[in-house]
């Protein structure tokens, strides 16, 4: 690759000198140059990317550096990596197989259970949780709430919550843009922050009045919470997600997300 002529690869140099200024691995560093050179548009959604060889021939980095940042790229849902066919920017298109962590197995356990969306609505709240706890002491909190139905056998509850501040904008979206779109790709393609890592926990619990209602069930029933902990660059704490997932008799699959 001539990068002399290449505005994309250029801008990629220019981004990854500045990181190399600021504390931080080589891995990380190229990560945050390849995010910002995305952010401004030098790739597009569906572009392919240049071979991880003329990265390393392009950049002071190893090969080991770019198949790093590129495996931690392609786990957080920013690009695709196929055999054959190459890297590129993943494509909205492409994302139809997300099923919100509620990827429950149905009877057989050969196929997943369809999830579809009853209700949702967004709010900018005070209320206090453990989504406090991991974004700070925050003025309010954008909370983006859906009821899900599991293969019509049970509904479930998502919730999001964001920093007030940061993300009242969101207050202003189309509820059907909200109501369909994973957090993550809101937030990477409307305000260009993306998830780069998360952290999930799970927990018990007894449904509350308003909850229950919500999903048909009788206040004080047993239900799990996934509690899912997203971050950003430099491992900032970006959205805490909850899941509440009332007593059911299917098998709830937990590989990656």
């Amino acid at each position: 690759m001539n990068i002399q002529n290449d505005p994309a690869m250029q801008a990629l140099l220019g981004a990854y000198a500045q990181a190399e200024r600021t504390p931080g691995s080589k891995k990380s560093n190229l990560i945050d140059a390849f995010l910002w050179t995305i952010g401004k548009g030098y790739w597009l959604p569906g572009d392919r990317l240049p071979t991880e060889r003329q990265f390393v021939d392009a950049l002071p980095v190893s090969l080991g550096t770019v198949q790093s940042a590129f495996r931690r790229l392609t786990e957080s849902g920013l690009v695709v990596r196929k055999a054959g066919v190459g890297t590129h920017v993943q494509n909205a298109s492409e994302r139809d197989g997300e099923k919100w962590f509620l990827r429950f197995l149905n009877d057989s356990g050969d196929g997943l259970l369809p999830s579809d969306i009853l209700h949702a609505d967004i709010t900018e709240t005070i209320a206090d949780g453990p989504w406090q706890a991991f974004l700070g002491q925050c003025p309010s909190f954008i909370r983006i709430n859906r009821i899900i139905s599991i293969g019509g056998q049970f509904s479930a509850c998502a919730r999001v919550y964001l920093d007030g501040t940061l993300y009242r904008p969101l207050l202003d979206f189309d509820l059907a843009v909200i109501g369909q779109l994973h957090i993550r790709h809101i937030l990477q393609d409307r305000f260009n922050v993306p998830t780069l890592s998360r952290r999930t926990r799970i927990r018990f619990l007894r449904l509350d009045a308003e909850i229950a209602a919500a999903l048909d069930k009788p206040a004080g029933s047993n239900a799990i919470a996934l509690d899912v902990s997203s971050f950003t660059l430099g491992e900032q704490p970006l959205c805490f997600q909850r899941f509440i997932i009332p007593e059911n008799e299917f098998a709830l699959d937990v590989k990656g997300d």
